[in-house]
């Protein structure tokens, strides 16, 4: 209705025009759409169809989504008023339309005003606001709109609208002269005397490439034709043109052609891969001598990588710094160059050894402070390659380069070749949940820091959301733990049945691993017979692989054992368990020791603990009270907490209640008292019923050990 409102409005449909009204209503209506969107959020929350701690980012979304709703109205009233064949032309109420538009950022908008105030469609031209509009889509380090960026210069470089600045406008002709026919034409001399249109550029940039011939025209033609910028992708066609050019010795369509090669060589009747990288390569290094410097950067990176032509990395160096010295700036080229140099340095510390764990090194201006040590050829050349290293990591990633910020961090998350830093790392890898192609792995390491720990406090929530984030861009392990927090409560709501949802999302990923889980959470549940459905269908399904179908014969042992959605039957259900043994499976090798330390056969047993161990927290925890108590084995405290720190690792109850309780008990080398609460409230979290009042006490001490340190001032 207020939508219809606003439209009633804007055209004068039963009512008389208002521009004011129309927008108050646009204005209401997508208030009252996000309201109703939030409200099927939390509805969507109750049914457990998403998270909880999904909400804030689909509201945040929808109300962005309702805002571009809401400007795409605009643009569109805007552009029927504007249309000299509709009955409803205006242009006045046209422009009206359009700054509202504009003033939310819509390009095209700002673009169409540009148009209208240049040309004086209102009457007089007011090149003064045409100017403005132009400079709000195409001014900056990066235009919005590389038309807007050529009517920039046009403007600046004709003087229109503001006083001449030749200078400035000579600098975006030459910074967008191979992705803008105007821009060309600019850098050469041609700069048009007039605003230009679409129209206009494609006919410029048609009559260049057929008529005169151009080379570089008739490439910008060829971009036209792969991108469907004013004519109809024609990949062919493109082809043709690039063809033209590239015998002229354009650059660009040399290197346009090599890439093309690279990834559509079926384009060239190409279906050898090894002939069509090697073709690329002859394009890149023809493009390369003709002064591309994209051609330049791609085939240093063939030679780097020994992809169509031998590898030879001097060769790659060489041809990057000649990238730099035509764009310093160039983030691609200071990327690859410090991959160079981290190559090379991981060679010399290969071979030499970890040299510089015996220097203190300033790695921002590679001074060097010998402990001892004399400096020799080897140490200078390490030092100055890890120099070299973050010096182009970092001014790629200041370009916002989305491999050098992933480089970076995994640089200093790692700590092997720079020292650890988290915080940087952390910093780096929140850079790159703004990229699509990187962000699933960035949530995903922002997850496992915050479950760890690293370099800020254990966060279980923080963590879950990161790894929500990554699963629902296809990240297997995210998912994986994601849905333990919701079986063991860790960091959100225990939750069985949400982590059957993500189980279910993660086997339609094609993860079989996920069915397993399922098959568990279903036997909790007591929905036996859907459950030995399903592990039948593992067995029959996945017999190569003992994980999977060794889970599937331990369960159907149970079922048949119990009568578990079948009928009880001891025959199949020691057939099943014996399958179970022969494949490996934990559990059924736990349930086989416990039966063998009954009938005292404890060196046997103990051999299949340790065989469950690695999978089995169960077996672990078991193990780990052995070592500790002495029971069985010789008493060996060390490897004691290995098994029990093992066991609660899997989130085993009794292992972390009693790793917790060691601390409170005081024992040698028990837990810190911060991880020892954290170890309780994972197991209350579970369920078990002492971890409540153990965590109470432990965060009792530690309030105490806080007040004993820090004494109140008289």
């Amino acid at each position: 209705a207020a939508l219809q409102a606003a439209l009633n409005y804007a055209f004068g449909n039963g009512t008389s025009r208002d521009l004011p009204k129309a927008h108050a209503m646009l204005d209401q209506s997508r208030k009252l759409a996000g309201r109703m969107n939030v409200s099927l959020i939390h509805n969507y929350v109750n049914l457990k169809i998403v998270d909880e701690f999904a909400t804030a980012d689909l509201e945040e979304s929808i109300d962005k989504e309702s805002e571009e709703t809401e400007t795409e109205l605009q643009f569109k009233i805007a552009s029927t008023f504007a249309d000299k064949k509709s009955k409803e032309y205006n242009i006045a109420e046209a422009v009206k339309w359009y700054e509202l538009a504009a003033e939310s950022g819509q390009i095209w908008a700002m673009l169409s005003l540009g148009f209208i105030y240049g040309q004086g469609d209102l009457g007089q031209p007011d090149l003064v606001k045409s100017l403005y509009w132009f400079e709000k889509a195409g001014g900056g380090e990066k235009p919005k709109h590389y038309l807007a960026a050529a009517n920039l210069g046009i403007c600046l470089y004709n003087g229109f609208g503001a006083a001449a600045d030749r200078a400035r406008a000579m600098a975006i002709f030459e910074k967008l002269k191979n992705n803008d026919i105007v821009c060309y034409l600019g850098s050469i001399g041609h700069c048009p005397t007039k605003i230009v249109t679409f129209e206009q550029a494609l006919k410029l940039n048609q009559d260049w490439a057929k008529e005169k011939k151009d080379p570089h025209a008739q490439y910008l033609l060829a971009l036209r034709y792969k991108h469907a910028w004013g004519v109809k992708s024609d990949l062919k066609e493109a082809v043709k043109w690039l063809k033209k050019a590239a015998d002229k010795n354009d650059g660009e369509a040399l290197c346009e052609l090599g890439l093309l090669h690279e990834t559509q060589s079926s384009l060239f009747g190409l279906y050898n891969f090894n002939e069509a990288q090697v073709t690329a390569a002859e394009y890149y290094r023809k493009g390369s001598e003709a002064g591309s410097i994209e051609a330049t950067a791609n085939y240093a990176n063939m030679l780097a990588s020994g992809s169509g032509v031998i590898l030879d990395l001097g060769k790659a160096e060489k041809l990057y710094l000649k990238c730099l010295e035509a764009d310093p700036k160039h983030p691609r080229a200071h990327n690859n160059l410090a991959l160079i140099y981290k190559n090379r340095l991981i060679g010399i510390i290969n071979k030499e050894g970890a040299l510089a764990q015996s220097l203190e090194i300033d790695v921002k201006s590679a001074a060097i402070q010998p402990l001892g040590l004399s400096l020799n050829f080897t140490t200078i050349v390490q030092v100055e390659c890890r120099s070299k290293m973050l010096a182009h990591f970092e001014e790629s990633a200041q370009q916002e380069f989305p491999y050098a910020l992933s480089n970076l961090g995994d640089l200093y998350y790692s700590g092997k070749l720079v020292p650890r830093d988290f915080r940087k790392a952390m910093g780096y890898y929140e850079q790159l949940t703004n990229w699509s192609t990187h962000r699933r792995d960035a949530h995903y390491q922002l997850g496992l820091m915050h479950e760890k720990g690293e370099g800020i406090p254990i966060t279980f929530a923080e963590a879950a959301y990161h790894y929500r984030l990554a699963a629902l861009d296809g990240h297997i392990e995210a998912l994986a733990r994601l849905i333990n927090f919701y079986i063991t409560g860790q960091g959100v709501s225990r939750d069985i049945d949400r982590a059957a949802f993500w189980l279910q999302y993660m086997a339609r990923l094609g993860q079989p691993n996920a069915l397993t889980m399922l098959c568990t959470i279903l036997m909790n549940k007591k929905e036996y017979t859907q459950a030995v459905e399903l592990l039948n269908q593992l067995d029959k399904n996945y017999p190569y692989d003992p994980t999977i179908s060794g889970y599937a014969n331990e369960r159907l042992s149970l079922c048949y054992k119990n009568g578990y959605g079948v009928k009880p039957n001891a025959t199949l259900a020691a057939k099943y368990f014996n399958l179970a043994v022969e494949k490996g499976n934990s559990n059924a090798l736990v349930t086989l020791a416990k039966q063998q330390m009954a009938s005292g056969k404890t060196e046997e047993a103990i051999v299949n603990f340790k065989r469950a161990a690695a999978e089995s927290s169960v077996a672990s925890y078991a193990l780990g009270q052995m070592y500790f108590f002495g029971t069985n084995v010789v008493k060996d405290q060390v490897t004691a907490f290995k098994y029990l720190r093992q066991s609660a690792k899997r989130s085993n109850e009794d292992a972390l209640y009693f790793l917790a309780h060691l601390t409170w008990e005081n024992a040698q080398d028990a837990p810190s008292l911060d991880e020892a609460i954290s170890y309780a409230k994972q197991a209350e979290n579970i369920g078990h019923e002492k971890a409540a009042e153990l965590r109470e006490k432990l965060e009792s001490r530690r309030k105490s050990n806080a007040s004993s340190d820090n004494p109140a001032k008289s």
